[in-house]
């Protein structure tokens, strides 16, 4: 991937993470085209992954403990999105 788009959980962890995930990415040449906070709980993302849509990412990268993955896969099927997916 050229471009990645990022959902990190609100969380101390997911904040963590999305710190080391730009560090890399701008050594790396990877360019962020977005990132939205997403609940740590099973919840809708629809209007998260519509916003990561929105810049057309070749990827996209999930940071957290994981439940905050719940229902993304949903929300893209509901857009007909099908980027590469990253955790």
């Amino acid at each position: 991937c050229k471009t990645i788009g990022i959902a990190y959980e609100d969380s101390l962890i997911g904040e963590q993470y999305l710190r080391s995930a730009r560090e890399a990415c701008d050594r790396l040449g990877i360019e962020i085209t977005g990132e939205v906070v997403v609940p740590q709980v099973p919840a809708e993302k629809l209007d998260e992954m519509r916003v990561l849509h929105a810049r057309q990412p070749d990827g996209i990268m999930m940071f957290g403990f994981g439940i905050g993955v719940q229902n993304i896969n949903k929300a893209l099927g509901e857009i007909g999105w099908w980027p590469r997916r990253y955790t």
